[in-house]
């Protein structure tokens, strides 16, 4: 009789963030800190429906500029990646006291 030992429920789930977190290929990121020191300019290229998403939130009053819009956005997916980095850890040590997560 044949069985089929699946992999552990922590590493199905550090490959999907891995999936998930990663970088899109189409995207360039430049970075030159400004002569004050206290900040820097980005440059990145970013899908044209996005911008204009990002126009649309400025003209609707929700943000105040685009770079305000792009902020948030930022923001937003570092916290969202810092959960998940969370989740990732708190599943490993339940599977290291109790053992793996089966389907």
């Amino acid at each position: 009789m044949w069985q089929v030992i699946a992999p552990s429920f922590t590493s199905r789930f550090r490959t999907f963030l891995r999936s998930r977190l990663a970088t899109p290929a189409r995207c360039r990121l430049e970075t030159a800190h400004d002569s004050y020191g206290d900040g820097c300019s980005t440059t990145v290229t970013v899908d044209p429906a996005l911008i204009r998403a990002g126009q649309d939130a400025v003209a609707a009053g929700r943000v105040e500029s685009v770079s305000a819009w792009v902020n948030l956005a930022l923001a937003e997916r570092a916290a969202k990646e810092r959960r998940l980095a969370a989740m990732a850890d708190a599943i490993a040590a339940y599977e290291a006291k109790f053992g793996v997560i089966s389907a």
